[in-house]
């Protein structure tokens, strides 16, 4: 079990914030892994077509199932919104004895191969290599899905910064699931889930904590905390099992007696924020048809809106969230 100790400048240095790079690590230990609990099985059955024939030995070698990803590879995200080539960027101003010194650390956990070696001898050319691997497997498996994974992240960032402004963090931090736990009496946060750290007690002396959700975490957390990076956790994001494909939801009669079945199916739908021609493609219905109705739930003040770019993604405000309550 890992124990965080916190004091007062920790609590005060809690940030959420979501990663591309994180999303993609973890979704291909998910898919290289035997946890069917880490992805959808549909994803996965699809992305394992995707990839048939494919040899990818540098994501291999640092990237391990079910157990542990490469510490330079997963770099702390530092802003709310931020791209995969930023992120990478950021991987390649990684000090190499840094990378070097987290190769032998993989190394430790997988056993050696050529890779290993040739990140030791030459990591600016396996670097190279990497990436290539890297943004080959985004393109092939992930981006399509990005917009629909971005907007799940989202929703979770905008629900624990609303909860902990209402509530208190210490609630929040209570709440983030795989084993987390905040003790407020003695200042620390309790994990008893997480797959890549071991047993220790750590002190963060007063450096803070960034906490990342992640939708190929799941029932599983992740930890980064060492003198490289900002301290992170990582911690399955809400509605996680909804970002892929996802099936029209089945709304409760009272509700759709209440305010209608296209009204009712809308609200169900939007557990996780969704855009007009998603909603549309989900729930069978014609982009027109879907506008009419989301105005009329954001007139009654059950559904509210965020733009990321060019696109608008709609979500349950607290009163629609407190409404399918009442009828769940």
């Amino acid at each position: 079990m890992l124990s965080i100790y916190l004091d007062d400048k920790d609590l005060h240095k809690v940030r959420f914030a979501y990663s591309p790079l994180i999303e993609l690590s973890l979704s291909y230990m998910a898919l290289r892994g035997t946890r069917a609990e880490m992805a959808p099985a549909r994803w996965k059955a699809n992305a394992q077509r995707l990839l048939d024939d494919v040899e990818l030995p540098y994501m291999d070698a640092i990237i391990l199932p079910d157990s542990y990803v490469v510490d330079f590879l997963t770099p702390t995200p530092i802003t709310p919104k931020t791209s995969l080539k930023e992120e990478l960027d950021r991987v390649w101003e990684t000090p190499r004895d840094v990378v070097i010194k987290n190769v032998l650390v993989t190394r430790e956990y997988g056993g050696d191969s050529p890779v290993h070696d040739h990140f030791l001898h030459d990591p600016d050319a396996a670097l190279g290599c990497l990436f290539a691997e890297l943004q080959f497997y985004w393109g092939r498996v992930l981006e399509a899905h990005w917009s629909s994974i971005v907007a799940n992240l989202e929703n979770d960032v905008l629900h624990r910064a609303r909860e902990s402004a209402t509530r208190g963090i210490g609630t929040v931090l209570n709440t983030l699931g795989a084993g987390l736990t905040y003790n407020c009496t003695a200042e620390n946060i309790w994990v008893t889930k997480v797959t890549s750290h071991p047993d220790a007690e750590l002190c963060l002396d007063g450096r803070g904590i960034q906490l990342v959700p992640s939708l190929f975490s799941r029932n599983h957390g992740h930890s980064q905390i060492n003198e490289d990076w900002q301290p992170m956790l990582i911690y399955p994001a809400r509605g996680s099992g909804l970002w892929y494909d996802p099936i029209p939801p089945q709304t409760d009669e009272a509700l759709e007696l209440t305010l209608g079945a296209s009204k009712a199916r809308l609200l169900q739908a939007l557990a996780v924020p969704t855009s007009t021609s998603e909603l549309a493609t989900q729930l069978y219905l014609t982009a027109g048809s879907v506008s009419q109705q989301l105005t009329r739930l954001s007139q009654a003040g059950l559904v509210e809106s965020t733009r990321n770019g060019s696109r608008v993604y709609y979500r349950l405000s607290e009163r629609g969230e407190h409404l399918l309550a009442v009828f769940s």
